[in-house]
């Protein structure tokens, strides 16, 4: 009994003693899951206060019974130091810069053996003698169906085909060096400027001109030999219409059939090909103020012959056509000129009412057609009545 009561003032006691303390409240806890932190998720900071991690986060709770857990979204790379973290939704995706490669430049030596191969020597003989010699000029072929640039005062020979006789004139284009009988041709195209006036020098064994509208075209019409036949394409070589491309010291290519110190019999055997690098020494107009002529100074092209020769820069364009020289006894001592593309497309815009290049985008047969019925029987009969 007495232990009884002793417990029972235990308990009192012990009930007094806590609820005596000021402040305090008992308050039951319910037991909550910990949570544990994993290092490698924590945020943290360098110097320059670039994140290395991603922000901490609580894992997720486990997954209910017979639910799959999804795996976690992939964490893209730390960024490095001094790299800007932009954060976006769509994937963005760098393309590489293209590389535009130039095509290497052709070099002088190439383009002389093209050159060569796009040359042609126009040589012309009469039947039976009559007021001039056989004559002999150089032409280049300017567009790939057989197209041949020359002078007025070579290719106007071929207005005099029918003179006295059927067929008294007759010129052949000749190829390779030495030069061999290859095709034969028709007019496109005689400047009627030029005939008009000059048409008295065909006579004269060295005329004097200018230059000015001394230009011609022929079209190559068929093989010399009549079991061949013309190749599906001609070398050539692209016209520049741009004179403003040309520039005093521009290098350049000559490239033509001289035959000044020739005689008949070698010219018609012996014709070899010649070319020279030189440079443009000085440049001309006609009065308009365009450039139309140009100065390329002696060199061993500067020869009776040449005239209707290439004049080829150093990126492969046909800058102007052989037209004329000075006389001295040697050739380094000569001044070769020829005229510009653009001045022979004005000229030829003049005349017709067009430009090359419509010409060349047409049909060039037909073109040839109507200057030989319209145009050259005027221009023949120009020259009929000096002879």
């Amino acid at each position: 009994m007495r232990a009884f009561i002793l417990l029972v003032l235990i308990g009192v006691i012990a009930f007094l003693a806590i609820s005596t303390i000021p402040g305090q409240e008992v308050v039951e806890l319910e037991e909550e899951p910990i949570h544990v932190f994993d290092e490698s998720n924590i945020t943290v900071f360098d110097e320059e206060n670039i994140f290395d991690s991603q922000e901490t986060s609580p894992e997720s709770d486990p997954p209910a019974d017979g639910e799959e857990k999804l795996p976690p979204a992939p964490v893209d790379p730390p960024a490095q130091a001094g790299e800007m973290v932009v954060e976006t939704e769509d994937e963005v995706i760098v393309e590489p810069p293209v590389v535009i490669e130039e095509e290497p430049k052709i070099s002088l030596s190439e383009i002389n053996t093209i050159t060569r191969g796009a040359l042609v020597n126009i040589f012309c003989t009469t039947k039976s003698g009559g007021s001039f010699k056989p004559i002999t000029g150089s032409g280049i072929i300017i567009d790939e169906r057989g197209v041949i640039l020359t002078n007025a005062h070579v290719a106007q020979y071929f207005l005099l085909k029918d003179y006295l006789v059927e067929d008294f004139v007759g010129c052949t284009i000749r190829t390779e060096s030495p030069a061999k009988p290859k095709y034969k041709a028709t007019p496109i195209f005689i400047s009627p400027s030029w005939i008009e006036e000059n048409a008295d020098g065909i006579t004269k064994s060295s005329p004097k001109g200018t230059g000015e509208n001394d230009y011609a075209l022929l079209l190559i019409t068929e093989h010399v030999n009549p079991e061949k036949t013309l190749p599906e394409t001609f070398s050539f070589i692209p016209p520049e219409y741009n004179s403003g491309n040309i520039e005093v010291n521009d290098e350049i290519l000559l490239a033509a059939y001289p035959a000044g110190f020739l005689g008949g019999i070698s010219i018609q055997k012996d014709l070899y090909i010649s070319s020279a690098v030189t440079n443009v020494v000085k440049l001309f107009t006609f009065g308009s103020g365009t450039l139309d002529s140009f100065s390329i100074g002696g060199s061993v092209v500067a020869q009776q012959g040449s005239s209707g020769g290439a004049v080829v820069s150093d990126d492969f364009k046909m800058l102007g056509v052989i037209v004329t020289s000075s006389v001295a006894e040697s050739t380094e001592d000569r001044d070769l000129r020829a005229i510009t593309i653009s001045h022979i497309n004005r000229s030829f815009m003049k005349d017709i009412g067009f430009d090359l290049q419509t010409l060349f985008s047409g049909n060039i047969t037909a073109e040839a057609n109507a200057f030989n019925e319209n145009i050259a029987p005027e221009l023949t009969q120009l020259l009929v009545d000096e002879l």
